[in-house]
């Protein structure tokens, strides 16, 4: 295999692996924030959360 090929797929592997675990961290943030506050904010923006339906 290629030099360049591989460390393509590396740097692909390592951004696609960082971007997977911002995503999940980002959720997380909102779904903690929501049970402890009842709210989560963006930038200036406040928004309230409401559970729509409890999972039984």
């Amino acid at each position: 295999m290629d030099d360049s090929l591989l460390g393509f797929l590396l740097r692909t592997f390592v951004l696609s692996a960082c971007f997977g675990a911002g995503y999940i961290k980002a959720h997380g943030e909102v779904e903690a924030e929501c049970e402890r506050l009842g709210a989560f904010y963006v930038g200036d923006k406040t928004f309230k959360c409401e559970l729509k339906s409890q999972a039984k």
